[in-house]
């Protein structure tokens, strides 16, 4: 508090803009190997703010049918041609971006994809989705927070610490949580894991 008190006092854009700030998005820039990296405040943020950078009112974006809100909310401030392709249907995917392609070559296509969607807790097909993209020259743009955002709940609720795998490990896009058991687990243990996912499993 005697360095940086009890609040910013203004939007970053003002002079709310701390040091803490820059220094913290130098070292997610140098961990990611980039440039320079840009803090959101919330999830919601990112996706609303981050979507309308990447894609305009002359291009075009492909969601997923069953897209968290704030993804449907940042796709209708691109300005963007809306695509909706069935929840987790490449097949229907690879058809709407053919037709995209051969009609308008030149604009960008983005396919947004939750990576776990929250409603059903089902996985998005994502190696498929952007070997896909490679193929027909779109950027495919997944999201990675509900699997951190999963793993912060058992640590923080249950005392039970499952590590979200995110980039660099993986490719973007595919972040995921990843058990380890060992001999040294009894049932108990195990049981408690269980229960715990058995939670969060959506109804």
């Amino acid at each position: 508090m005697e360095r940086y008190g009890v609040g910013s006092g203004s939007a970053r854009l003002i002079c709310g803009h701390m040091q803490v700030h820059h220094d913290l998005e130098c070292q997610l820039a140098a961990l990611k190997h980039k440039e320079d990296a840009l803090l959101f405040s919330s999830g919601y943020l990112a996706n609303v703010g981050s979507i309308p950078a990447l894609v305009g009112e002359d291009d075009a974006i492909f969601s997923d049918a069953l897209n968290h809100a704030s993804i449907v909310d940042g796709v209708r401030l691109s300005k963007a041609r809306r695509y909706i392709y069935p929840h987790a249907d490449v097949g229907e995917l690879e058809r709407q971006l053919q037709e995209h392609q051969d009609l308008h070559p030149q604009r960008r296509r983005l396919v947004v994809t939750d990576s776990v969607f929250s409603m059903d807790g089902d996985l998005s097909p994502l190696p498929a989705l952007v070997e896909l993209c490679e193929r027909r020259g779109a950027i495919p743009m997944g999201d990675a927070g509900t699997a951190v955002a999963f793993s912060r709940d058992l640590l923080e609720r249950d005392g039970i610490l499952v590590p979200p795998i995110r980039p660099p490990t993986v490719p973007e896009g595919s972040s995921c949580l990843r058990l380890t058991l060992s001999s040294a687990h009894t049932s108990e243990q195990i049981q408690r894991l269980l229960l715990a996912f058995e939670r969060r499993r959506p109804a």
